[in-house]
């Protein structure tokens, strides 16, 4: 048997179970919490619900559940962060923790007002002249 083998057997039984969790390349059941299950009801929901299944490993994930008790931190939260803005979607770390289950966090995104460019930005400069460029 090899040393690494070795060492893990005579972890006690829970460490055991817990790396076996990590190691799993499937994902899995939802565990057991206060609030029941419901499944998303909007097209929003049901994206935000895909990339938390990705990001937590987990088969689903119900609208009214707390990101931290399915078992997400701030590393996770970056990446779900990320997922979102590859498909589209601006979520901030403020608006993660705050709104931290997927039907308060559709809610904030729904609610959002649309990015709007700033005319003194020097993005504004770079496509080209405006109504007070002198030159235009």
């Amino acid at each position: 048997m090899s040393d690494f083998l070795a060492r893990v057997a005579a972890l006690p039984e829970d460490k055991r179970n817990l790396l076996n969790l990590l190691l799993r390349r499937q994902p899995v059941e939802r565990p057991e919490l206060a609030q029941a299950y419901v499944e998303p009801r909007s097209e929003l929901e049901q994206r935000l619900a895909q990339m938390w299944c990705q990001v937590l490993g987990l088969q689903r994930v119900g609208v009214h559940d707390h990101f931290i008790e399915l078992g997400g931190d701030s590393i996770l939260a970056i990446q779900v962060m990320a997922l979102a803005r590859e498909a589209g979607l601006e979520i901030t770390s403020r608006q993660m923790y705050a709104t931290p289950t997927i039907a308060a966090l559709a809610e904030s995104l729904s609610a959002a007002p649309a990015p709007e460019a700033n005319p003194q930005s020097p993005v504004a400069d770079t496509l080209g002249s405006t109504a007070s460029d002198p030159e235009a």
